[in-house]
This record gives C-alpha cells, structure tokens and sequence, in this order.
C-alpha cells in the first residue's frame, strides 16, 4: 500500500465523505470500520485480505438525527485489490453523480 492510497482516502474525508471499509469484494465479507471520517483508522483495515471495498457515504442536508446518528446515503464505492507487486490497488469505482466521480478520480489522480 502506498502514501497515494493514504492520501487518496483523506483527500475524500476532507471533502466531507465518511467511508466504510468491507474486508472483501465478495458476498461473504464483512464490515470493518463503519462511517469513519479518520484516515488513520480506515488505512489500517486495508490489505488485511486481498480485496476492500469502501463505501462512500455523505450526510443528507436537512438531515435528521435517527438514534444517534444523522441519516447518511451511499453515493460511491470503490474496489481495491491488492496483489503482491501491483501498488494500483484502486480496480474500479462507481459513483451516484458527477460530483462524486470528480472527488474519486480527483482523489485517485496518483494511482488512477
């Protein structure tokens, strides 16, 4: 994993994501860290397996509180895959809108 990746995932904190961490690509993963705004945290529970996905997720404006949390909405994902001596971990993305895509490729313009 690289300083790109690192920097790639607090890039998109600061741009007002949280991010949770999937330790598999596949049905038979599970969460990692949920809804974390700390690059620190979400860097840690990469390259455990050999794939992630991150859940891009943004608060909804006028938002609520339900429980103890605002209502928040997926709106991107991406897939890394992590191989022995490949560092472009980044394998595909998806994005709900325009917005979104231009943070992720702005983001990943290291790896990308």
């Amino acid at each position: 994993m690289t300083n790109e990746i690192r920097s790639a995932i607090a890039h998109l904190i600061q741009r007002g994501y949280l991010i949770t961490v999937w330790d598999s690509i596949d049905g038979d993963g599970h969460v990692e860290l949920r809804l974390s705004d700390d690059a620190d945290a979400i860097f840690d529970c990469l390259g455990a397996t050999e794939t992630n996905r991150l859940i891009l997720h943004e608060t909804l404006e006028n938002s609520v509180w339900v429980g103890k949390s605002l209502c928040r909405r997926p709106v991107g994902e991406l897939i890394l895959v992590w191989e022995e001596d490949d560092f472009d971990a980044l394998h595909d993305y998806s994005a709900a809108d325009e917005e979104v895509d231009h943070d992720i490729r702005e983001a990943f313009a290291l790896i990308v």
